[in-house]
């Protein structure tokens, strides 16, 4: 891509959009707002290329418990995962359905991905392939 084939868009959200996005939107479906965001860039990405099927690379911060007996209360930092997952827009416009299907494709996740990149950085060389996402 070059510079001259871009463009750079800018939003401002009022504090009441924003308070509403991260306190009552996700209550609808029982989703969280990264489901929400995640549903907004697929159709974004969807309107803009018509590609049904974007692969994104997540990232989580590790704070989560995602281990009930481990307590990480006294550490210092976060434990960043990162982990691809497959955006799957259908194109229709049924807000509904893309917001049930992206919770569930982010709840089939293990651990928020932690362990991709253990699995990925800790396999043997014949593993890398399997571990690669498929287009």
């Amino acid at each position: 891509m070059w510079v001259r084939d871009s463009e750079t868009v800018t939003v401002a959200w009022s504090e009441q959009d924003t308070r509403l996005l991260l306190q009552e939107s996700h209550r609808a479906y029982h989703t969280e707002v990264n489901d929400l965001l995640l549903t907004a860039l697929g159709s974004a990405l969807y309107n803009w290329s018509g590609q049904e099927r974007v692969l994104v690379n997540l990232e989580g911060h590790g704070r989560e418990a995602i281990v009930p007996d481990i307590d990480i209360t006294r550490t210092v930092g976060w434990f960043t995962s990162q982990y691809p997952i497959l955006l799957d827009v259908d194109g229709t416009g049924r807000s509904r359905a893309a917001h049930q299907t992206g919770k569930e494709d982010l709840r089939h996740v293990p651990h928020k991905g932690i362990g991709y990149g253990m699995l990925k950085y800790m396999s043997q060389d014949d593993a890398d392939l399997f571990l690669e996402p498929a287009a």
